[in-house]
């Protein structure tokens, strides 16, 4: 079986908040009684708010590689999409309350991170040692990998194609 750390940081997390579980089922329940008022711009949304906008943010070539889908588009039509979904944000209660839901479970993520970095950087290379797939770049330890900025490859791809005209309020 294939070591997967965010399985580890799950847990972390679970041990360091004995309530989590329950108020992640509290903030399922209240997203589910609010829908969203343009499910469109919630789709793009459901990738996170914080991967979304540095994937759009991308320079042309690194945003083609990420979404070669909508390779086409330029840097400002890009901001334009983005300026759609802030206005989304602050529109849409749903929307707006899911991206706190996000922000503090990132938070979450980041103190169980520190509070437990040297475990975290002993089972990441540990997994190093053990795996049999050979890596083209040259060997640096998880601690200097993790503190890389920008790192955006587990970008999947939205559900939908990004339309050049969004929106249809007339706004």
């Amino acid at each position: 079986m294939e070591y997967d750390i965010a399985d580890t940081l799950a847990e972390l997390v679970r041990k360091a908040d004995s309530n989590f579980e329950r108020e992640l089922k509290e903030q399922e329940k209240t997203l589910r009684c609010l829908e969203c008022t343009n499910p469109y711009y919630g789709e793009w949304l459901d990738m996170g708010v914080g991967l979304l906008f540095s994937i759009f943010e991308l320079e042309d070539h690194d945003f083609a590689r990420q979404l070669p889908e909508l390779a086409h588009l330029s840097k400002l039509a890009r901001r334009q999409f983005l300026k759609h979904i802030e206005a989304h944000l602050c529109e849409c209660e749903h929307c707006a309350l899911k991206q706190q839901y996000e922000l503090t479970l990132n938070e979450r993520i980041e103190e169980a991170c520190s509070d437990n970095r040297q475990l975290l950087i002993q089972q990441l290379e540990e997994e190093l040692r053990n795996s049999n797939s050979h890596i083209d770049e040259p060997r640096e330890s998880y601690f200097c990998a993790s503190t890389a900025a920008g790192e955006t490859s587990g970008a999947r791809p939205p559900r939908y194609p990004y339309r050049q005209d969004p929106r249809r309020d007339g706004h």
